[in-house]
């Protein structure tokens, strides 16, 4: 368990995930270091696919929870590109975008999840 404002140690990913000394998870107001073992993750809140996808057609969003979430996904200039609050497994119909990478955020009343989306053509 990680203290505030204790020194410690984290091993970094590829991705930028964190693989060694249990995994560090950032919620709204609070910051959770667990103790699971190595190179064992906790489940994907929700699962944002295709990735790469194409504009015009449909990005999904796949979750176990039935909790309302908001949706958004920006371009990669920050400006906000498509909003909506969803509940259970989606499907969004994306505008005519350019090609390119997209960030996104999934917020629920109690944490925030972020990620990254390629259009790969429009």
């Amino acid at each position: 368990m990680a203290t505030a404002g204790t020194p410690g140690r984290a091993a970094f990913g590829a991705e930028g995930e964190i693989y060694r000394f249990g995994q560090f998870i950032v919620a709204r107001d609070t910051a959770v270091f667990t103790s699971i073992p190595s190179l064992e993750y906790l489940p994907a809140a929700f699962i944002v696919y295709p990735n790469p996808g194409t504009a015009g057609g449909n990005l999904f969003i796949r979750t176990e929870s039935e909790e309302a979430y908001v949706f958004t996904l920006y371009d990669s200039h920050g400006k906000q590109v498509w909003k909506g609050s969803l509940r259970g497994s989606s499907a969004v119909a994306l505008p005519g975008l350019a090609a390119g990478v997209y960030g996104y955020s999934i917020e629920t009343p109690t944490r925030m999840y972020r990620g990254k989306w390629v259009n790969e053509r429009h």
